[in-house]
């Protein structure tokens, strides 16, 4: 019995140790507390930089798409030239009436609420307005500005810039379209939208 008594409180000793240290949980705690303040700042990098970069991404595709449309209605427009207030007006092709002939359309920008010279793009003849594109192609902010302008009768250079809310350019296109279909009056600058 005195050999089960020496031995006793060595037992004892080792059943209270068994447990983790304060110092060991809160090392423990604060490493965790570390790694997820880490973890927090690195997504939230991630989505600044995910959405910079579909920001990017859809102005690309928004002034792609209204390059094409562009050279396609003044390629094929039947004529090119200015009213007097000096918008450039087409007759596209695109637009024909039932009849057959085409009326002349012009192009404004236009945003709600806005005094941003970017906007969406309509063809306007009088009262009607026809959307370039659909309203959904304007996404995370983002506005057209075009330009044309012609200093010779076989050409029409035309500059389409895409900006997103602030103001700053996120795309910009510059091309020449030659009219297969007429001439285009010669001017220094057409319209700016």
């Amino acid at each position: 019995m005195i050999k089960v008594l020496k031995h006793m409180p060595h037992i004892r000793m080792r059943l209270n140790n068994s447990g983790f240290s304060l110092t060991e949980m809160l090392v423990t705690t604060i490493i965790v507390v570390m790694l997820c303040g880490g973890v927090a700042t690195g997504v939230a990098f991630a989505h600044r930089q995910y959405f910079a970069s579909m920001v990017h991404s859809e102005a690309a595709v928004l002034g792609s798409s209204v390059s094409n449309v562009m050279r396609s209605e003044l390629s094929y427009s039947e004529d090119i030239q200015r009213d007097s207030s000096g918008r450039v007006e087409f007759a596209g092709v695109s637009y024909a009436d039932s009849g057959g002939s085409s009326e002349f359309w012009h192009m404004e920008s236009r945003k709600d609420n806005s005094s941003s010279e970017y906007g969406e793009v309509f063809f306007v003849r009088e009262d009607i307005m026809k959307p370039m594109l659909s309203s959904s192609a304007y996404s995370y902010g983002l506005g057209v500005r075009v330009v044309l302008s012609s200093n010779s009768d076989d050409k029409v250079h035309v500059v389409v810039a895409v900006s997103d809310d602030s103001g700053q350019v996120k795309y910009s296109d510059e091309f020449d379209v030659y009219p297969e279909n007429c001439k285009v009056d010669a001017v220094d600058v057409l319209v700016s939208y």
